[in-house]
């Protein structure tokens, strides 16, 4: 069944109309334009009226989508969720996090424009202001942003890409046949764990988003691996697979990003730091799968 979504966007051009077509697609829904009427030609702001025909809830995420990024917002249906961080260095599972965009938030009856603005921060209510605040940087008792109610978006002129943001959108490819090296890397670490030596592997996230995490953690759980160094983007791409089911928002099984990706990192971390350490996060069962997993098990013993 088809539903109506109107837009007011100060812009025409092909980003507006590339942003309504990619997000609907990206729902497996279908839309025809009914509409299109410039509202004031100098400054080439447009009405848009759109029939939308989507399955369940998928409407209304495309309708907020939208909304949000033409810079258009329901102020009566849309109340700003403020709530509490908790601990040092965490947030609430639903917090809102930035792009690179312009942004406001509807406060006590007004749009406030964010101070600060960058990419994968959280936006915090303070002094009457909001202000965009990195993870690390939010203290207990900041009230933060949660979900997109009353957030819009500002798209920028000949943005090229609006709306969600993705990464590693490229497709991986490899210009050398490994298989043989893979084997023989294989059979040195069987005699040197034969010999009593051990190995201790280097490793980054491209484990994880070109696939090979199952094949590793396999080696971790089979006692092959003595110790992994690697810095944090190994484990943040770990721990996002695992919770979420994405590399830095890119779905491992299709390769396409997904709706509100840009995120999943920060809500990994996020999560980690809520448990209190990777750890206490296999512990406490947040954790309950990938290479931290048994990395953690090792940790404590188990």
């Amino acid at each position: 069944m088809e539903q109506i979504i109107e837009l007011h966007s100060e812009t025409i051009n092909n980003n507006i109309l590339k942003l309504i077509d990619r997000t609907i697609k990206q729902y497996d829904a279908s839309y025809r334009i009914i509409k299109i009427n410039f509202e004031d030609p100098e400054q080439d702001k447009v009405y848009i009226k759109l029939a939308v025909d989507a399955e369940g809830d998928k409407f209304e995420k495309i309708r907020q989508i939208l909304t949000k990024t033409t810079g258009e917002a329901d102020q009566q249906h849309e109340v700003t969720i403020l709530k509490p961080s908790l601990k040092d260095a965490t947030a609430p599972p639903d917090f809102y996090s930035t792009s690179n965009h312009p942004t406001e938030v509807f406060i006590d009856g007004e749009w406030l424009n964010v101070k600060n603005i960058r990419m994968d921060a959280l936006l915090v209510l303070r002094d009457g202001e909001i202000y965009a605040t990195q993870l690390r940087d939010i203290k207990k008792g900041d009230l933060i942003v949660c979900t997109s109610a009353g957030v819009r978006v500002k798209q920028r002129d000949r943005q090229e890409e609006a709306g969600e943001f993705a990464f590693m959108t490229n497709e991986v490819s490899s210009e050398r046949h490994v298989e043989l090296e893979v084997r023989e890397l294989a059979k040195k670490m069987k005699d040197l764990i034969g010999r009593g030596g051990k190995v201790y592997v280097v490793a980054g996230p491209v484990v994880i988003h070109t696939g090979g995490m199952i094949h590793f953690q396999d080696i971790i759980r089979k006692g092959y691996v003595s110790g992994l160094l690697s810095g944090n983007a190994l484990a943040v791409h770990d721990i996002e697979f695992d919770l979420l089911g994405t590399s830095l928002g890119i779905d491992l099984n299709t390769g396409n990003a997904v709706p509100g990706g840009h995120s999943h990192h920060l809500r990994a971390i996020n999560a980690v730091n809520i448990s209190g350490s990777i750890a206490d996060a296999v512990a406490d069962g947040t954790i309950s799968g990938g290479m931290f997993l048994f990395c953690g098990r090792k940790i404590s013993g188990g």
